[in-house]
């Protein structure tokens, strides 16, 4: 299900030259959880993998701490056409980070009302739901 990134070339004339998807920097972390009915997308930017973010919630004193973990984020180094094409397939998305939310948002996966903050790090999900018969 996860689409890889290939590097096509012809004879020598083209050898060594990249597809347009690989000259495209790679910006994203990414991993595909497949469940009995949803695919599962988690992407965040490059530099937040590992981080720890902290969150007050509203009336509360306690602090939450929010590890953008690599074994939730960290599958596969993508880029953003790999990330388009893992979210047209996913269920459910998972985004952290100003890039990754704005590359959902900009697709129509979510819309800017339902970006939060964490720790002034952007953070948006979605969820396809499908009818019933």
């Amino acid at each position: 299900m996860i689409e890889t990134v290939r590097r096509k070339t012809v004879g020598k004339k083209n050898a060594g030259k990249k597809t347009a998807e690989e000259n495209i920097e790679k910006k994203f972390w990414a991993r595909v959880f497949a469940t009995q009915h949803n695919l599962v997308l988690a992407v965040c930017d490059e530099e937040l993998i590992e981080k720890e973010l902290k969150m007050r919630q509203e009336g509360k004193k306690e602090v939450l701490k929010i590890k953008v973990s690599k074994n939730f984020y960290g599958g596969m180094l993508v880029n953003e056409i790999v990330v388009v094409r893992l979210m047209r397939k996913a269920t459910i998305g998972n985004f952290m980070g100003m890039r990754a939310v704005d590359i959902a948002e900009k697709n129509g996966f979510i819309v800017k009302e339902n970006i939060i903050l964490i720790d002034e790090v952007p953070h948006a999900q979605f969820v396809k739901l499908s009818e019933v018969r």
